[in-house]
């Protein structure tokens, strides 16, 4: 066959074919959501970024007394809070297909008592 293989049959959407609308309702809301936690994870950040304590403990005195933190102190923040998602993110499965579901679940949730 010239040109390689060709496709046979009616195609995609034609009348006939089986369609599963949930499915694609699904994954449009695990699309989402995803996008709902990364700003949830934005907004978390800028918070504790505002916390007296926090400002103490990492930022430095001013002048005046208070305390505060440099852009790129605060830009260095928030990109490794998206590194370190974006790590979790990969680890996740193969953690959880080596130890496990539950244990994959407790081994993360040590990781985060740990961070904090």
């Amino acid at each position: 066959m010239a040109g390689g293989p060709a496709a046979t049959g009616p195609g995609i959407g034609a009348s006939g074919t089986p369609k599963n609308k949930w499915a694609g309702i699904l994954m449009t809301a695990f699309a989402a959501f995803g996008g709902i936690l990364f700003g949830y994870d934005t907004g978390v950040i800028s918070g504790i970024k505002e916390m007296p304590n926090w400002l103490q403990t990492f930022g430095k005195q001013q002048s005046d007394g208070s305390y505060s933190i440099s852009t790129s102190t605060e830009s260095l923040i928030v990109s490794i809070l998206s590194a370190g998602t974006f790590v979790g993110a990969l680890l996740a499965a193969p953690l959880g297909d080596i130890l496990g579901r539950k244990w994959g679940l407790v081994a993360g949730c040590f990781v985060f008592s740990i961070g904090v």
